[in-house]
């Protein structure tokens, strides 16, 4: 029974009450009167749905990023890439990623995030200094952006290996 109630006792203050049963079927009443109609039900139902979409996208998540963390980046070797500007993209639920490869004289010369989808992983960003610096995709992701860059190393690299076809 859901009760809502308000008693005024002698030291004149108003006290507010509530109070909630169920029958042994699970269902609410009050007063011998179910109280549980379609609009409660449809509410229940939509709660549960609603978690059960929050757990899966979880789970995904989890899933994607044992991909990123134990997915192996080439060891480009830059002196076999002619001079030019390469595209490679890369994908992985909820970030996507697009990048532009400039090489010169057999040296990383740029990258430009032409797309970056990111949730809250923008400053996974850095990682593009990181690599023009170290001249190679092997290095540190970025703290509170590892989903991020992992991603954009994988762009990276994949422009990289087209650019070696």
């Amino acid at each position: 029974m859901i009760g809502f109630g308000q008693v005024n006792v002698e030291d004149g203050m108003d006290y507010r009450f509530f109070r909630l049963e169920l029958k042994s079927g699970g269902e609410l009443e009050k007063g011998g009167i179910s109280v549980m109609g379609k609009t409660t039900k449809f509410v229940v139902g939509m709660l549960v749905v609603v978690l059960l979409g929050v757990i899966l996208i979880a789970k995904g998540l989890e899933s994607n990023m044992h991909k990123l963390q134990t997915m192996e980046l080439t060891d480009v070797d830059l002196e076999g890439i002619a001079d030019g500007t390469y595209v490679g993209s890369y994908e992985l639920f909820p970030v996507s990623v697009v990048v532009e490869v400039a090489v010169k004289n057999h040296e990383l010369a740029g990258i430009k995030l032409v797309e970056h989808r990111n949730g809250r992983g923008k400053a996974g960003e850095a990682v593009v200094d990181r690599v023009l610096k170290a001249q190679a995709l092997q290095i540190d992701a970025v703290s509170g952006a590892t989903y991020s860059s992992l991603v954009i190393l994988k762009a990276i690299d994949n422009a990289l290996a087209e650019a070696q076809r």
